[in-house]
């Protein structure tokens, strides 16, 4: 199955980013898509003061 990317938006923070649905690398929305630049989606939300667990992520579809 190919990965694909998802824009969400972290209701929580008001910032949209771009997930891979497979492993939950992030981008924030304004960010090139890369192997060098992103952060795993639970270390960006500790890294905002947020838990994985409890954060309110708005799924806003899936990139053309």
């Amino acid at each position: 199955m190919d990965r694909e990317i998802f824009r969400a938006k972290i209701v929580d923070l008001g910032i949209i980013v771009k997930i891979c649905d497979e492993c939950e690398a992030c981008w924030e929305d304004n960010q090139t898509i890369a192997s060098e630049n992103f952060k795993g989606l639970t270390s960006f939300l500790k890294i905002h003061g947020l838990a994985y667990e409890t954060a309110d992520i708005e799924d806003l579809k899936y990139l053309e």
